[in-house]
């Protein structure tokens, strides 16, 4: 089965080799464990409950209007406009790639929690952010925790 949507919350690299989240077409999962070492979580979820992500994804946050570049702009002239500066040395790198219908759409963002305080007034920020938050919830619901 085709990759659907792959995420990773953590140090940049890691996202190609060890993801915190992979769903496949057919509902397949894998999910990184806690405990270093571990094997990772593999199970399955529904087909309906797949839709429904991908439809809260898409439809409700617009993942696929979210680009790496819209998001840099936007911080800048925020910044330019006398807001804070956005450094951030040591934070982890969001990645979510989608793919539908045979492409795929991918956002990296360094610092994404720390922006989304930074930057309450910036809503493709906002909306990265409470999708990283909702596949965390997932990844985990899927852990079983």
């Amino acid at each position: 089965m085709a990759e659907v949507l792959r995420f990773d919350i953590g140090p940049e690299g890691r996202f190609a080799t060890a993801p915190l989240l992979v769903i496949q077409a057919g509902g397949a999962v894998w999910v990184r464990p806690i405990a270093p070492g571990a094997a990772r979580v593999q199970g399955r979820m529904a087909v309906a409950d797949l839709r429904a992500l991908i439809g809260y994804i898409v439809d409700t946050e617009g993942l696929l209007t979210i680009t790496e570049a819209d998001l840099a702009a936007r911080i800048a002239q925020a910044t330019a406009a006398g807001g804070p500066m956005f450094r951030m040395a040591d934070a982890a790198t969001t990645e979510i790639a989608l793919t539908l219908q045979g492409t795929r759409h991918g956002v990296a963002f360094h610092g994404l929690a720390f922006a989304a305080q930074l930057f309450p007034g910036i809503e493709a920020v906002q909306r990265l952010r409470r999708i990283e938050l909702h596949l965390l919830r997932v990844a985990e619901g899927l852990r079983g925790g």
